[in-house]
């Protein structure tokens, strides 16, 4: 007989639970070990634990199986059998695995070793490129080298002018812009925008593989792309500050132009005057340099989430007639808003105002043209959605506005009980925070609702 540790029960010694309480017996073939009694379900996950235990020891088996090791031991094993001959042959089979082995790790440590590099090599205290001091690319006649180089380019320094310039340098290729610079304003692995700057100004060249593309230097140089390597375009401002297009080989593509303006989404937006009212007109280009198909335009928002607001023409214009085009030039849908009120989009949802008077009314819109929700309040003011909420201003007065927030139903998901502490920063940050303020106080309010006033 065993008793039960929890309820004092007798029990038979060949039961393992209690007939009272149902508790456990723990011990192996009826021996209590520590006279440990537990419930149902503590036994249960005991059970489970040893149950994952033993799945868990299957699958790393299994990886120690797929091992390169195992495998190799597995093929011994194999060829070596039971008789001396056999496993004769399994030695010498691993003996050319390990010979192999060696070999190809030997092959590959001397080619690096042996690879050529180029370097900064000086001589008689000036400086060059090359593998060696007898292996010089670049002849050794500057005061100073970039220790290493930005894609193929070594920037080069004359200290006594304060002057530099760029080595272009391959194995097959050499060129050498002088130092004759005071701004390297970007290099890559092909392309270098070397700049001066003195009291009548500054110019710009353009340089492809070292060789010099542009037929007169320009005011400015600047391009669309994240990475000079990327660009396919540049934007270049001439002495009489009219802006051009230049391809990548520094090719005059464009008419002249007042000026250009990266509208984003892959847009760059060309303005110049006209002798028809409106009197500018714009035109949009694409990163390759290629005009937009859709012509003129009066009007145009920045492109956000790859579409914009445009007015297509004099008409439109004069009535406030809106179009969403995208970042092709293709025409989505058009609305006729109050006072050329529109708010740009972002995830996938954009504002277009719908009625102003006693109160405002502004009508969420997505990208296929289809209207939402209205809100309808006055002195309303909308901004894009940030987080999946948009931040709105209502009440009796533009000055005693609160800030709330409407999901993409029209919800209000916070209520308006904040006011703007930044005129332009009204939207969640990487943390999800957004800075406002509550009854004059700063602080941060996170997307969840949650304001935490500043310390």
């Amino acid at each position: 007989m065993w008793e039960c540790g929890s309820c004092g029960c007798k029990n038979p010694d060949e039961g393992n639970y209690c007939a009272n309480c149902g508790n456990v017996r723990i011990g192996k073939y009826g021996i209590k070990l520590y006279q440990i009694v537990v419930n149902k379900s503590q036994y249960d996950q005991l059970v489970s634990s040893k149950n994952n235990l033993s799945r868990e020891n299957m699958r790393l088996k299994k990886e120690l199986e797929g091992t390169v090791g195992y495998k190799v031991k597995k093929i011994w094993k194999n060829l070596k059998g039971n008789d001396s001959t056999s496993e004769t042959i399994g030695g010498i089979f691993v003996v050319i695995v390990i010979i192999a082995i060696v070999g190809w790790l030997g092959s590959f440590i001397f080619t690096w070793c042996m690879t050529k590099k180029l370097a900064v090599q000086e001589v008689n205290g000036k400086y060059g490129i090359g593998y060696n001091n007898e292996e010089l690319l670049v002849k050794a006649m500057y005061d100073s080298i970039s220790s290493k180089p930005i894609g193929n380019h070594w920037k080069l320094y004359d200290k006594k002018k304060n002057l530099i310039g760029v080595a272009y340098v391959t194995d097959s290729v050499q060129r050498v812009v002088e130092p004759a610079y005071t701004d390297v304003r970007k290099v890559g692995n092909d392309v270098a925008i070397l700049g001066k700057q003195d009291e009548n100004g500054s110019e710009y060249n353009l340089f492809v593989q070292g060789i010099l593309k542009n037929k007169q230097p320009y005011k400015k140089i600047e391009y669309p792309s994240y990475s000079i390597d990327d660009a396919k375009v540049f934007v270049a401002e001439k002495k009489d500050k009219k802006e051009v297009l230049l391809d990548k080989y520094g090719n005059v593509i464009s008419p002249d132009y007042d000026y250009f303006r990266i509208k984003g989404d892959s847009v760059i937006l060309a303005k110049k005057t006209s002798d028809k009212y409106p009197y500018i007109r714009y035109e949009l280009y694409d990163y390759d340099g290629a005009k937009l198909k859709i012509g003129e335009i009066c009007d145009i928002s920045s492109f956000s989430d790859k579409v914009a607001w445009a007015m297509l023409s004099e008409s439109d214009y004069r009535n406030d007639v809106y179009s969403v085009i995208d970042n092709k030039g293709n025409v989505l849908f058009k609305r006729k808003s109050k006072y050329r009120g529109v708010e740009n989009f972002s995830e996938g949802i954009g504002w277009w105002k719908s009625q102003s008077g006693s109160t405002d009314k502004w009508t969420a819109v997505d990208k296929s043209g289809k209207d939402l929700f209205e809100i309808e309040a006055k002195n309303l003011i909308v901004y894009p959605y940030t987080m999946g909420v948009a931040p709105v201003e209502k009440g009796s007065s533009y000055k005693d506005s609160k800030l709330g927030f409407v999901d993409k139903q029209g919800k209000t998901i916070i209520p308006f009980v904040y006011t703007k502490a930044s005129s332009y920063l009204l939207y969640f940050d990487k943390d999800s925070l957004m800075l406002v303020s509550k009854d004059g106080v700063k602080g941060k309010l996170h997307r969840n609702g949650t304001f935490t006033p500043n310390k």
